[in-house]
């Protein structure tokens, strides 16, 4: 397809292509080092735009709201793991559903379409029968891997992996300490990205195609691995370890992927215009998972079930559930974290929801809890227990708002210990945050910690002094992004600020001249058009 002009439309072909969690400064600082020579080039070529995003709150929502248009409100993705509405349950983000991303509405304009590896896209490629003649998705290698390979039509991942193979490396291992063990990580995860690479060109090879999107995953699970090994006063870092790996084994990877995007850009079409979005940077984080459990509890609101009694009122567990805990408890109490770890990661994350679910339900006396955590790696998430909404909630309606405002007050009174500085960097009240049909999958406040330096207890007068117990062992997000745009659709000018992810899916329609379905939250970024954009005004857009 290299060099081949027009796509079954007749319009220009838009590429998508996503790097999913690099860090725009770094990205330019290797580029201006010479270390990423693909880069460099589409830095100097590409129109750059400023996007933003909610990783630092909602880790999950990123490419949900790129693929819908849509913030958290609008499509609920949130997390790895998130609470159900109307329930306790704890439900992989795989099971939420991406109702109308970005790809469809333009199939169904006739557009033919491939998708390679957007993460949490929706329901899985092979129930996807709506894509039209021609199309074709497929989840080959994305992070996190949630469910095994898939695609549209189904007879394509049989094919893919006779041909390919798994990808080496879609996910990170917290728990990998030596060296040996970390050069092996950093093998695999940029030998992924090449084997991407030729995987991506192979099916380009089966078009044309009107709208191609590929995200490489590789720097976003080489981030959660390594950004740690950089870090120079990281508590989870080994000083001998790092020096013996001779360099950034992160930096490697973006070496990786710099010539696996440069070997996919010289096949495109001669003719095509190319977004290359880099989204939800990975940066090292100092831990405060476990900060919001001990504050509610402090603050009378979370009350802990006792020992050898269910956290549910009135019910007693059945004998299976029962055996369970037990086992559970044993488990926990014997085994090492790490080796816990390595054995869980092994269980299907449906397996793992329901434990952690019963594990919750059996530690919280639900009679007497008013508020408690959902738990989460990186933001903290306070979901009050409401009468009506939560089984056998006790907080009546009207005593919502008293509740989060006295909440939210608390979380700003708390102080890193032994400084002035606070605890929190945010408090968020996410129905007027992020509004929209989804919003009862959202917590009542999320709080974005102040992670990113040393962390090691917060207090208040009210609460007294609480243990960060969370060495930041898994390193999180921040919300900068960047865009460079180039092609026949895309105008010149000097480069943007002030967009947001949920402006890529209408920026992409107006590229292809498909109107964006109703409610879309984001907006085309008209500034960045070559054409005036014909589609009808998006709805207003929610405050972030």
């Amino acid at each position: 397809m290299s060099g081949a002009r027009g796509s079954p439309s007749g319009r220009p072909p838009v590429v998508v292509i996503g790097l999913d969690s690099a860090d725009p400064a770094t990205l330019r600082r290797l580029a201006a080092e010479g270390r990423l020579p693909s880069l460099a080039a589409a830095l100097e070529r590409g129109r750059a735009v400023e996007l933003r995003c909610v990783s630092s709150v909602f880790a999950g929502a990123v490419w949900p709201s790129i693929a819908t248009g849509r913030g958290p409100g609008g499509h609920g993705v949130l997390h790895y793991r998130q609470l159900r509405p109307g329930s306790l349950e704890l439900v992989p983000e795989a099971e939420a559903e991406v109702r109308s991303p970005f790809w469809r509405t333009a199939a169904a304009e006739r557009r033919r379409v491939l998708v390679v590896d957007v993460p949490i896209a929706g329901r899985p490629p092979g129930e996807d029968g709506g894509l039209g003649e021609g199309s074709m998705m497929l989840e080959w290698g994305p992070h996190p891997p949630l469910r095994p390979p898939a695609s549209w039509p189904p007879p394509l991942a049989a094919e893919v992996l006779r041909r390919y193979g798994r990808h080496p490396c879609p996910d990170d291992d917290p728990y990998l300490r030596g060296v040996r063990a970390l050069r092996r990580a950093r093998d695999r995860i940029a030998g992924g990205a090449a084997l991407r690479s030729r995987l991506v060109a192979d099916l380009l090879s089966r078009g044309p195609f009107d709208l191609v999107v590929a995200v490489f995953a590789e720097i976003h699970v080489a981030g959660h691995q390594f950004a740690n090994v950089d870090d120079p006063g990281h508590p989870c870092r080994d000083p001998a370890v790092a020096a013996a790996l001779g360099g950034s084994p992160l930096e490697a990877v973006y070496e990786a992927v710099d010539r696996a995007v440069g070997s996919l850009l010289a096949r495109l079409p001669g003719d095509a215009t190319v977004l290359l979005a880099s989204v939800s940077s990975v940066c090292p984080t100092y831990g405060g998972s476990g900060i919001l459990p001990e504050l509610l509890e402090r603050l009378g609101l979370l009350v802990r079930a006792r020992a050898g009694e269910s956290g549910r009122a009135k019910e007693r567990p059945g004998a299976g559930r029962r055996l369970r805990r037990r086992l559970l408890q044993a488990w926990r109490a014997i085994v090492p974290e790490r080796l816990r770890a390595a054995v869980a990661r092994r269980v299907p994350e449906a397996t793992r929801a329901r434990i952690a679910t019963e594990r919750l339900e059996a530690e919280v006396d639900w009679a007497r809890t008013r508020a408690f955590a959902i738990p989460n790696e990186f933001a903290g998430y306070v979901r009050l227990h409401v009468r009506g909404r939560e089984p056998g909630g006790i907080v009546a309606p009207d005593e919502r708002e008293g509740l989060r405002d006295r909440i939210a007050t608390e979380v700003r009174a708390l102080r890193i210990a032994g400084t002035g500085e606070p605890a929190a960097l945010d408090v968020i009240r996410c129905d007027r945050a992020f509004p929209g049909e989804c919003v009862d999958w959202l917590p009542d406040l999320a709080i974005v910690w102040n992670s990113g330096r040393p962390i090691p207890a917060v207090a208040s007068a009210s609460v007294g002094r609480i243990e960060n117990r969370d060495p930041g062992r898994r390193p999180g997000h921040r919300d900068d992004g960047l865009l460079l745009a180039w092609g026949p659709g895309i105008a010149d000018g000097p480069p943007l600020a002030g967009a947001r992810v949920e402006d890529l899916a209408p920026t992409v329609l107006a590229l292809l001249g498909v109107t964006p379905p109703p409610g879309i939250e984001g907006r085309p970024i008209e500034a960045l058009l070559a054409a005036p954009v014909a589609s009808p005004e998006a709805s207003p857009r929610a405050r972030p």
